[in-house]
């Protein structure tokens, strides 16, 4: 019985020195927009011919923001198929058009004229392939949609469409932008 109570009295004891425990606070949500990552940022796309989500989109979308051209130092169209899987996009010698491919399907335009397999707009505009391989400037944002798209734009393209959304301007404020790039 001694020993028991001795027992009892010692955890009682222990159990009343106990400290509770604290919950760490947390840290602050960052204030300034910069620091927030690149993968938080909502991507909106309009591959259903409206702006939506990304993730609401029931199509294969490869999305190439603004940012990500300027921070990837894409100067070429042709640069896209470092970021957009399974995309190839070979400008021709001649510089008419280019050979491209998109889901294997291969399309030369020296061959097989303009009616490629993959349909190439600006805007909503359908442009050829040699106006849109050329050189980058004002450009927003490029979509990649695989698979046909005849119902959604009107054109036969088994392979899919590359959709270049130019830059809009801001109505409300003057501004511009330069940019230059230098080599040694």
């Amino acid at each position: 019985m001694r020993l028991g109570a001795k027992l009892a009295f010692a955890s009682v004891s222990l159990f009343s020195l106990s400290v509770p425990a604290l919950a760490q606070d947390a840290p602050p949500p960052p204030t300034n927009p910069g620091e927030v990552g690149t993968n938080d940022a909502e991507i909106i796309v309009s591959a259903r011919r409206r702006e939506e989500s990304q993730q609401d989109v029931p199509l294969v979308v490869n999305a190439v923001t603004g940012q990500t051209i300027e921070k990837l130092n894409l100067r070429n169209f042709q640069d896209i198929t470092s970021v957009v899987p399974g995309l190839s996009l070979v400008p021709n010698a001649n510089g008419i058009g280019s050979a491209s491919s998109m889901r294997g399907v291969n399309h030369d335009v020296n061959v097989s004229g303009e009616n490629g397999t993959i349909q190439y707009y600006l805007g909503d505009a359908p442009v050829p392939s040699n106006f849109i391989l050329q050189a980058m400037y004002d450009v927003g944002q490029i979509e990649v949609l695989r698979g046909p798209q005849g119902t959604l734009r009107g054109r036969a393209t088994p392979s899919g469409s590359i959709t270049v959304a130019p830059r809009l301007a801001d109505l409300s404020q003057p501004g511009g932008y330069v940019s230059g790039t230098y080599a040694s």
